[in-house]
């Protein structure tokens, strides 16, 4: 996790913002690791970031960007850098889930997704029901 920005215009540098959720892929030296956030990759600097426990679990979870504070009884509330684990979609915007031993909805536009959940295919249309041929 990015705890403060990088911001570089050399070529093949990994440009960061504080609460960026990284994967390193290789250790370049002591100094500078390479990885990605997003689409981009390249190398940056080991000293903007620290190391998040990730769990082994096939659970879909992510990591949290922020700090949500739940101001309903069904909100989940966690800090930044916590796993979120999810449980189901209740919209596009909104997430239920678990952390800390808690549950509840959340905006998942907080979490860096880790695994998602599954996609659910639509269900598919009712068949029209034709209408009976009248005898005449």
């Amino acid at each position: 996790k990015a705890i403060s920005t990088f911001d570089s215009d050399v070529n093949g540098d990994l440009n960061l913002i504080d609460g960026d959720i990284v994967k390193v892929t290789s250790v370049v030296n002591d100094d500078w690791l390479e990885g990605s956030f997003g689409e981009e990759s390249g190398i940056f600097p080991r000293s903007h970031c620290i190391a998040l426990k990730l769990t082994s679990s096939s659970d879909p979870f992510g990591v949290a960007l922020y700090n949500h504070e739940a101001h309903l009884h069904d909100e989940l509330s966690f800090e930044a850098g916590d796993q979120v684990f999810f449980t189901s979609r209740v919209n596009p915007e909104w997430y239920n889930g678990n952390c800390r031993g808690q549950s509840g909805m959340f905006p998942i536009s907080y979490v860096s997704i880790v695994r998602d959940l599954p996609v659910t295919p639509p269900r598919p249309a009712a068949p029209a029901k034709v209408p009976e041929a009248e005898n005449n």
